[in-house]
């Protein structure tokens, strides 16, 4: 709390209350932290763009989210319907992971996958 009030230039006491106005009301959802992905085993991170058949979407959604590594999952617009975020502790645990649990998911007809290099996070 004393390191947001110095950076917005207002009182300790100020930033407390408007944070619990903000989290009562509904406006923050959730807290989080920033995890060192390699510090834990995790150095491998991909997007997979994934196409399913989409009579029965939930439940592929909830199938997705359910797989070790899959840390993120959002519906997309255009030629994707769904997009992934994954992490593994190599390319072999990735290529497990998209092998042999997301490609043989019934409904999944395709996937691409686009390797992160590096990351940055807007504080």
């Amino acid at each position: 709390m004393t390191d947001l009030a110095d950076r917005i230039n207002t009182s300790r006491s100020t930033v407390h209350a408007r944070l619990q106005r903000m989290t009562d009301s509904g406006v923050i959802k959730r807290f989080t932290v920033e995890v060192d992905h390699a510090a834990v085993g995790l150095p491998v991170a991909a997007l997979v763009f994934v196409d399913i058949d989409q009579h029965d979407w939930r439940a592929m959604r909830d199938q997705l989210l359910a797989i070790d590594g899959v840390e993120y999952l959002a519906m997309c617009a255009g030629r994707f319907d769904l997009m992934m975020r994954v992490r593994a502790a190599s390319i072999t645990a990735l290529r497990d992971v998209l092998l042999e649990q997301v490609q043989r998911l019934e409904g999944v007809r395709s996937t691409e996958t686009v390797f992160v290099l590096d990351e940055a996070h807007q504080l």
